[in-house]
């Protein structure tokens, strides 16, 4: 998998652990990988090799590890999986993060973009 793919499934797996209501400290090391390796050049199985892959969070390390390994994440089909489909829908909408989309669902017990 070339770096530039890893970084956006990093991306959604913050944006879903968001979704989620996690603690931004949570989701950060997530985006913080997925910015690094959205600028690097190769596959991720070169950037583990190199030590790229070692120097992120150990949850991030998990991640990549896997996509390397099988081509897709675990937690990722885990959180979209434990995720409403309304409350994905909603991430279309722009203006409309994760975290305010949490605190919709949370507060007013919206699931779907009809319902909002």
């Amino acid at each position: 998998m070339d770096a530039r793919s890893a970084a956006h499934v990093l991306e959604q797996v913050a944006a879903l652990l968001a979704l989620h209501g996690e603690p931004a400290a949570t989701a950060k090391p997530f985006t913080t990988a997925a910015r690094r390796l959205a600028s690097a050049e190769g596959d991720l199985a070169h950037l583990d090799r190199d030590g790229t892959v070692a120097s992120f969070h150990a949850d991030v390390q998990a991640v990549c590890r896997d996509l390397i390994e099988t081509g897709d994440a675990a937690l990722l089909e885990r959180l979209r999986e434990d995720t409403p489909e309304g409350l994905l829908e909603m991430l279309r909408i722009p203006g409309l993060g994760p975290s305010r989309i949490h605190r919709i669902h949370a507060g007013l017990h919206v699931d779907s973009v009809q319902e909002l």
